[in-house]
């Protein structure tokens, strides 16, 4: 290795660890370049920071400012400046700003004429070209092309000093537009003067001011390894940089850009001995580079082509070409194919030969990411457009985030940022650095960013990943799961290089809630069907084709019915043949009151027992927009029990069972859930089911049921109880008019069912298991038989309350219609019979009872066709089903019927 010795200068620099980690200064990004300008003169001292945390990039420089900065860019000693007298009225030398301005007007880098300098004012591009251009000799140039401004302005240009920079004449100059002025000065050729003959001449040195003026090494050679990231395999520190096998620590923050490249380092030699690149500079002419976007590339084993303005083209491949994957040498595959396919990012092909086949293949393999919700105390980031395990590109539902075994390496726009600065709706760029044979990344980039086209779609092409935003073309990432068409107008996440991620709001009309009553598909039509109660009060069917999103992953048909069920509350959405075209359940975030969206579909909180008042239900405000639905607890199949109510038909009182979805910012409820009363499904049934037995086992998920055998409509019949059915009790608020709670509740163990006996009667209502849902006991047969001593009337106020659910013969609901009464037959006609609950006495004694009796003698219909008698035997406990001629004069009977006088059924005590 060949090196050039300057000069030695021990400086300490305060740059980047890494040149994929964070500058030093949060406001520098390393998106645009300007990282390696700062980095240089913060490095030399030229320029420094506003603070420990920030560089001050967009403050503007005043004359005095950077009169400081160009002499210190000079090395000149400014404490020198305090001698003499200073050259401006308006220039104070007891300042530094002050002896930088005496300095350089010593010098003939500014004039000294005018007799003020302004040091307050904000500097110009051409005030600033002025100075620079003094400093490297070029004075004799900017007269010869005409003076201030022209001629500056003419030698800038030839100079290049702003490469990088927009600049006009006037253009005021910030820190960042300074540093990077001053940076392309340093690597400018400077001109020297000579007196040859009497006549001064000038000619460009060999080597760049950077090498002449400041203490610095130079060497050629290529960029073999950047941090972790290598092409020979070596080892490194995140802090050092290998050219040529010639290992240095690196103060330039974006080094990783010229892994591969033949370059030009400029470093220096600490008083340690060791070694720091200060800047770079390419080779350009021995480096080739091309840069294609995952979209426009076609790799087939290892032909490489690409696309550029329609036209296909091919990229050559050297045979000893290194392969760079996402920061890690890459070389377990058998074909380019294998690894350069990406569905996302760049790949970037570089020659450091001066010939046309790459010999560095730089892969950046980048997922795209839009946040659903942001898990902090977990550090668990869930993506709203995660994908099947199977699907291509595959994206995880979850990126869970390990800060003691990974780097994780943040930025919002380039910036360094956190964890916390992760919000709902954000669209994160990540990439995961992987070594060869692992599974899990031990570095991971992600790059926050909040870019949003509003407006509605034109033209669309997803085969070609390409649409229109109000006019705008954008390209539509392969990440991007939403299903959207030509007309639908709404928001869209977007990244910074114009790729749709998603949709983050929409305003398309057809997108609704529903409730679903039924999914199935058909094999045959490669299809599958949806009935679903929609917002609309609609009972439709809908149909659902192959790459239908569902729950935000594309479908097949075959697959609806195990993504969405009966009895599931979805928002849905069409496509412009009525087909569906998106469906999604909620994301359950009632066990997280302060989780917030505008965007998601999502749960916000489920009671049993809500009071609405004043347009307050629960904690949330209903309002004319708010979708309510009503439906039956156990998905009958009558239409009207289904219904969507306004806001007028909520009247004050209590619901039993409310799902509340889509709370806003302001507290603004999207759609409710009612579910019916327990209660009101119950007494929904027109007939009785009196129990024979009782027996218990388990089903074919071994969990334990209660199989209740009895008669139903004078029919055998067999219920099934669950651990889940419910019991209804008068704290489903089930009481009669004057608050009557003192009855049976009916059974409510672990197992509902197990301890109902022989002769209980019940009403229930099925489920779509097929299961009983819910009941109540109507008539506690046991109760009876043992609190009245046999069927005597011991103690009538305590057996009253005991046995019947709410006395003698008592409506249980207002709604209900159901008469119940139990007693003795007093008469027996041809056509009807009086039951007759209480004797005169009684009925005194419960004049002011709770016990609310609506009559005292009950004619009842016999000889109809919808009556079914039983029969229940005291002595033997069992049950059967009888004949009219088994209701006599004096038995004792239990009594059921829906309207006053109409027997529904009848149950008579017999003894053997």
């Amino acid at each position: 290795m060949m090196k050039k010795k300057i000069a030695i200068l021990c400086l300490v620099l305060a740059m980047s660890a890494s040149s994929f980690s964070a500058m030093a200064y949060d406001d520098v990004s390393l998106a645009d370049g300007e990282s390696t300008s700062i980095s240089l003169v913060d490095g030399l001292g030229i320029i420094e920071g506003t603070d420990e945390n920030n560089f001050g990039v967009d403050e503007y420089m005043t004359r005095g400012q950077f009169a400081l900065a160009a002499a210190k860019m000079m090395k000149f000693d400014i404490a020198t400046g305090k001698m003499g007298n200073s050259a401006f009225a308006d220039v104070d030398i007891a300042t530094e700003e002050g002896c930088a301005v005496n300095l350089l007007a010593d010098t003939g880098i500014i004039a000294s004429q005018t007799g003020k300098y302004n040091p307050t004012e904000i500097i110009t591009y051409a005030e600033a070209a002025r100075i620079l251009e003094n400093c490297l000799g070029y004075g004799q140039e900017i007269e010869r092309n005409g003076g201030y401004p022209g001629g500056v302005i003419k030698v800038a240009t030839d100079l290049k000093l702003a490469s990088g920079l927009k600049m006009t004449t006037n253009t005021q100059i910030t820190k960042k537009d300074a540093a990077r002025l001053i940076y392309n000065t340093l690597m400018a050729l400077p001109m020297n003067s000579s007196i040859e003959g009497g006549y001064v001449q000038y000619e460009k040195d060999e080597n760049i001011f950077l090498e002449n003026l400041w203490d610095v090494y130079d060497m050629k050679g290529i960029v073999m390894g950047v941090g972790e990231t290598t092409l020979d395999g070596s080892s490194l520190t995140e802090t050092q940089v290998s050219i040529d096998g010639e290992v240095m620590e690196c103060g330039v923050p974006n080094m990783i850009d010229y892994l591969g490249y033949s370059v030009k380092v400029y470093y220096i030699d600490d008083a340690d001995g060791s070694r720091k690149v200060v800047a770079v500079i390419p080779r350009s002419s021995d480096n080739r580079e091309l840069t294609i976007q995952a979209e426009d590339l076609s790799v087939t084993g290892n032909n490489v082509r690409y696309d550029e303005n329609g036209k296909t083209k091919s990229q050559d491949i050297a045979d000893d070409a290194q392969v760079i994957y996402n920061g890690r040498l890459y070389s377990n595959y058998q074909y380019l194919s294998d690894i350069l396919n990406i569905s996302e990012g760049s790949v970037k092909f570089v020659s450091n030969r001066g010939k046309k086949a790459a010999n560095v293949i730089i892969v950046n393999d980048e997922k795209h990411i839009l946040v659903e919700r942001v898990d902090s105390k977990n550090t668990v980031i869930y993506a709203a457009n995660s994908t099947e395990e199977n699907a291509v590109p595959y994206l995880a539902s979850a990126l869970s985030l390990d800060y003691d075994l990974q780097n994780i390496y943040i930025t919002l726009d380039g910036v360094p940022a956190s964890f916390e600065d992760i919000q709902i709706n954000d669209v994160l760029v990540v990439k995961e650095c992987t070594d060869e044979g692992e599974t899990i990344p031990d570095d991971i980039y992600i790059d926050i960013q909040r870019n949003i086209a509003e407006g509605t779609i034109g033209a669309l092409s997803r085969e070609n990943g390409e649409m229109q935003i109000n006019g705008t073309p954008y390209d539509i990432s392969k990440y991007c799961t939403d299903g959207f068409n030509a007309g639908d107008s709404g928001s869209f996440a977007v990244t910074k290089n114009g790729k749709v991620v998603g949709i983050i709001a929409t305003k398309t009309s057809n997108l609704k809630y529903a409730y679903v009553k039924s999914a199935s598909y058909d094999y045959d039509k490669q299809e599958a069907y949806v009935k679903l109660f929609t917002q609309d009060g609609e009972q439709k069917m809908f149909v659902v084709k192959d790459k239908a999103v569902v729950n935000g992953k594309k479908c097949e048909f075959k697959d609806i019915t195990s993504k969405i069920s009966e009895g599931d509350f979805i928002s849905f959405r069409l496509n412009n043949d009525g087909y569906i075209a998106t469906m999604n359940r909620p994301y359950d975030a009632s066990a997280n009151p302060d989780y917030y969206s505008e965007t998601s579909f999502i749960k916000n909180w489920s009671k049993s027992s809500v009071r609405y008042i004043g347009g307050i239900m629960g904690r949330s405000i209903v309002t004319e927009d708010t979708t309510i639905f009503y439906v039956p607890r156990y998905d009958r199949d009558v239409d009207s029990d289904y219904r969507v109510m306004t806001i007028d038909d909520l009247t004050n009182r209590i619901y039993s069972d409310i799902t509340c979805y889509d709370v806003d910012r302001n507290g603004r409820i999207g759609a409710l859930l009612i579910k019916e009363d327990i209660k009101d499904t119950v007494s929904k049934g027109d007939s009785l089911f009196f129990v024979e037995k009782v027996l218990q086992g388990v089903n074919e998920d071994d969990e334990p049921i209660a199989e209740v055998h009895g008669f139903e409509n004078g029919e055998p019949k067999t219920l099934i109880f669950t651990e889940d059915t419910d019991c209804v009790t008068y704290e489903d608020g089930w009481m009669n008019y004057s608050g009557n709670e003192n009855f049976d509740p009916g059974y409510n163990s672990e197992l509902p069912g197990r301890d109902l006996r022989t002769g209980d009667a019940l009403q229930y209502e099925i489920n779509y298991d097929g299961e009983v849902g819910a009941y109540r006991l109507i008539f506690n047969n046991y109760d009876a038989i043992n609190t009245a001593g046999e069927l005597t009337y011991d103690d009538p106020k305590y057996y009253y309350e005991r046995w019947s659910a709410t006395g003698n013969v008592t409506k249980l609901d207002f709604n209900d219609n159901l008469y119940i009464g139990f007693g003795s037959i007093e008469m027996r006609y041809n056509d009807f019979a009086v039951l007759c609950a209480l004797n005169e006495s009684e009925r005194s004694a419960y004049k002011n009872s709770k016990v609310n009796m609506i009559d005292y003698y009950r004619p009842v219909k016999l000889n109809q066709e919808e009556t079914y008698i039983y029969v229940y035997n005291v002595d033997s406990d069992k049950l059967e089903v009888g004949t009219m001629e088994d209701v006599q004069k004096g038995d004792t009977a239990f009594v059921r019927s829906k309207n006053m006088g109409t027997l529904n059924e009848i149950m008579v005590y017999d003894h053997d």
